[in-house]
């Protein structure tokens, strides 16, 4: 794929702009003794989207959340990194997504549910009703950089076509193929980048991906490998990063997606605008994306690093740590850059049996 930036709406942008739909939700995060509990924006959609707003980019999160506390929370967060928030619609009829986070059976992995272990509340995601609203807004903003989408709806369907269309880059990122078979083909061909965990989804042998420019499949704490599709190179292996101590693994894949963006069209920025994903390019930026990854495994939190440091400081250290680099890096055990360590098995009762109804969905969202 020839990336070009050269169309006059990009080249006025003082910085780069991601637009960005999928899954957005409040992450509600539990201590090991069921009582410590911190809330934030989450959410694969979210995190990118945060993370991104953080470095420095321009956000547009395109979501259809609930009128409640949770979706306050996240507008109010999303507001402060300076994102487009316009695109937030909020609806009576659904709830916000709320994703419950407590510790798993090892030292650092995680068990998530979507239900409240205090009241039973499902609050999983719903795709956003055949509502064309947030369509016709989004002609103010017809040419991002990037367009990011982790769930295959309408709405991401025809935002990806039409932005591949007009030359924005289109990353999908997707946890499951699904039942509807047609619809993630129509997500594949409207792709330029692909990037999966191979603990949610063995291989796409059975999906066309002739309109793919790169694929990437992540191996948690065996690192990943990626392939430009139109080189005959084959897949390329990035180790895992070890790091003096692992806190945290959650929000790693988001960091590593979200770092090999900003990497990538950096790069090509850099290049006046136009590029190639050159198999150079590619895992330069895939390697500037582990490093950040492993740094905030370093952290609490999905997003624990972007709150101890600022983006000045995370991005002059991750290119400096990449410029230091060997070309060999062991791989340290519980590290994930992709989805490695999480299940979304329900949370046990017996983890909950001490909580109040102060812990319940609404009260944790205010």
């Amino acid at each position: 794929m020839q990336f070009d930036r050269g169309s006059q709406q990009r080249r006025n942008r003082a910085k780069p702009t991601i637009v960005g739909t999928g899954l957005v939700a409040l992450d509600v995060l539990f201590g090991r003794d069921s009582t410590n509990v911190e809330t934030a924006l989450g959410g694969s959609a979210g995190n990118v989207l945060a993370i991104l707003g953080h470095l420095g980019w321009h956000a547009v999160p395109v979501a259809q959340l609930g009128k409640d506390a949770a979706a306050v929370r996240i507008a109010n967060e999303f507001s402060r990194l300076g994102a487009d928030t316009r695109f937030l619609l909020q609806s009576g009829a659904l709830a916000t997504p709320v994703v419950y986070q407590f510790p798993g059976t090892s030292e650092h992995s995680h068990e998530f549910s979507f239900r409240c272990p205090v009241c039973g509340r499902k609050r999983g995601f719903v795709a956003p009703s055949e509502d064309d609203t947030a369509m016709s807004r989004l002609r103010l903003i017809d040419e991002p950089d990037v367009f990011y989408f982790d769930r295959v709806t309408p709405w991401a369907l025809t935002l990806a076509e039409r932005y591949r269309h007009a030359g924005t880059l289109v990353v999908f990122e997707p946890s499951t193929v699904g039942s509807d078979k047609k619809a993630f083909q129509r997500a594949i061909r409207a792709s330029h980048v692909i990037k999966y965990a191979d603990d949610r989804i063995a291989d796409l042998q059975d999906v066309d991906i002739s309109c793919v420019d790169v694929e990437i499949q992540t191996h948690g704490k065996n690192g990943l490998k990626f392939r430009v599709t139109d080189q005959a190179s084959g897949w390329h292996h990035l180790a895992a990063l070890a790091v003096p101590y692992v806190a945290d693994t959650s929000g790693a894949g988001d960091w590593c997606t979200s770092g090999f963006l900003y990497a990538l069209v950096g790069s090509i920025l850099e290049n006046g605008g136009r590029g190639q994903l050159s198999t150079r390019r590619v895992k330069e930026s895939l390697r500037f994306g582990q490093i950040l990854a492993a740094l905030n495994c370093m952290e609490k939190g999905a997003r624990g690093l972007a709150r101890r440091h600022k983006s000045e400081h995370l991005v002059t250290l991750a290119a400096a740590i990449r410029n230091s680099m060997a070309s060999s890096v062991p791989c340290i055990s519980g590290m994930a850059d992709g989805e490695s360590g999480r299940s979304r098995h329900e949370v046990p009762t017996a983890k909950v049996s001490a909580m109040s109804s102060l812990l319940c969905c609404e009260a944790l969202a205010g």
